[in-house]
């Protein structure tokens, strides 16, 4: 129904009934009735003018109004909800009409905008954690790089300290890998090192231990929380799966710098780092393919003297 037809109608309700009751009045010649009514009629119109105003209003513009402004307030939420059911456009439509359908086309356009957004702000995020991943992702072997190392290895020996937990560092150097790139090329050694990368991923838990690449053909892992027998377990894991693996007859010194969660005072990155290095630079000049580890004390390691066995000697 037309706004003109809706306004036409209570307009005529309001004024015809009146007049017809006066008119069938005066039909009956029942003069003083008929100025009574008139009468009554004019009183009762001055009386509820205001609240006959308000009830027109309403009627007319007043319920759109209030649906215009629900589905303002929907699109200042970010909400696409609320859009008018409208007929066919035409030509002569009333101007409330119209704005309606000005209404539905930006609560489209609002709609088609947040979700180019929603879209453009996925692809940031994505991007973003791609742009992490790489930044602290070897991209040839896929473990985390020395960057990473760096950043996380301090805040895990506090953790370490603060809970009286074990960790470790686990030292490991390709032996004879210059002599692999001189005889069978740089990409045999890049296969080399990803083959050392997998083991390593696949030799320690998920989520919890960190492999990474120190720099060539260097590698490492951080290992919280494990007992030592599982530790030099894993270690010996990683040398054999590697010789086993690979066809150049490469193998594997590692290093292994160890605490139980007793040591006395704070665990020194620079000391713990330097055992680590120590241990590995034993194993390689014991023969290579070899596992050594050695226990932090937390003295200077110009000092330490407890060695764990050798294991995984060829």
């Amino acid at each position: 129904m037309s706004m003109t037809t809706r306004m036409s109608l209570l307009l005529l309700l309001i004024n015809g009934l009146p007049v017809a009751m006066a008119v069938l009045l005066l039909e009956y010649k029942r003069y003083d009735e008929a100025l009574a009514l008139a009468v009554l009629w004019l009183v009762a119109l001055l009386v509820l003018l205001a609240p006959i105003a308000r009830c027109i209003t309403y009627l007319v513009v007043g319920r759109d109004l209030q649906r215009i402004n629900r589905m303002c307030c929907n699109m200042r939420d970010g909400e696409a909800a609320g859009a008018f059911v409208l007929p066919l456009e035409r030509e002569d439509e009333h101007e409330l009409i119209r704005l309606k359908r000005h209404m539905n086309w930006m609560l489209h356009a609002v709609a088609s905008r947040e979700q180019r957004l929603q879209s453009r702000l996925h692809t940031v995020t994505r991007n973003k954690q791609e742009y992490q991943r790489r930044s602290t992702v070897d991209a040839l072997t896929g473990v985390f790089n020395r960057g990473y190392f760096e950043e996380i290895f301090p805040r895990l020996l506090d953790d370490a300290h603060k809970l009286q937990n074990s960790i470790a560092l686990i030292m490991i150097d390709c032996d004879g890998f210059k002599q692999v790139n001189d005889t069978h090329g740089h990409q045999t050694g890049d296969e080399l090192l990803q083959l050392l990368g997998a083991v390593l991923k696949n030799a320690v838990r998920e989520s919890v231990d960190i492999p990474f690449r120190y720099g060539g053909d260097e590698f490492g892992v951080i290992l919280s929380g494990m007992a030592e027998p599982r530790l030099q377990a894993i270690a010996e894991n990683v040398r054999s799966r590697f010789e086993q693996g690979n066809a150049c007859n490469t193998t594997l010194s590692i290093g292994i710098a160890f605490c139980d969660g007793n040591c006395d005072g704070r665990l020194a990155e620079t000391e713990f780092k330097r055992l680590a290095d120590q241990a590995l630079y034993e194993s390689k000049h014991q023969g290579k393919n070899r596992i050594i580890l050695r226990t932090y004390t937390g003295a200077p390691v110009g000092s330490l003297h407890e060695t764990q066995g050798e294991i995984g000697t060829k």
